[in-house]
């Protein structure tokens, strides 16, 4: 894959996806009804929402993004005022951060991200996050749970 190549999505039956991203060799499902936005995760980012991709309007309850990034510096958090926590992913040593702000406007104040090094590519770092309705969050969970290094 060159830079900038976007990972191979495929759907199953059972109503998820899975992307698969031969530079890094990793794979994850996800549910296929959440809109894809960025598909070029060696190079920037990829994004998956359940909202409409041409929404104007401020996000509403019930909504979420997920960004898978890649970055050079490892860093167990992304946010200083989140609870991190240590757990693995598909066998590699990660960390869990979590932070909710009880009184924000909107739940976008609120994320869950898993951080963790990537095993082709020692140098490089996976921060998997999603942010928005908390309770939407056992999407993420299940995409971290399918995680695969192929």
């Amino acid at each position: 894959m060159e830079q900038g190549t976007p990972g191979a999505i495929t759907k199953n039956t059972d109503g998820t996806s899975i992307y698969t991203n031969n530079k890094y060799k990793l794979s994850f499902s996800f549910p296929s009804t959440w809109n894809i936005g960025d598909n070029r995760i060696d190079y920037g980012t990829f994004q998956l929402f359940n909202y409409p991709a041409d929404l104007e309007a401020r996000w509403q309850k019930g909504m979420n993004k997920i960004e898978v990034v890649m970055i050079e510096e490892f860093k167990p958090t992304l946010d200083p005022r989140a609870t991190v926590t240590e757990t693995t992913v598909a066998g590699v040593s990660a960390y869990r951060s979590e932070y909710r702000e009880a009184h924000a406007e909107d739940d976008f104040a609120s994320f869950v991200s898993y951080a963790f090094i990537v095993p082709s590519a020692p140098n490089e770092y996976l921060h998997v996050t999603i942010s928005g309705s908390p309770e939407n969050y056992p999407v993420l969970e299940n995409l971290i749970k399918s995680f695969k290094w192929l």
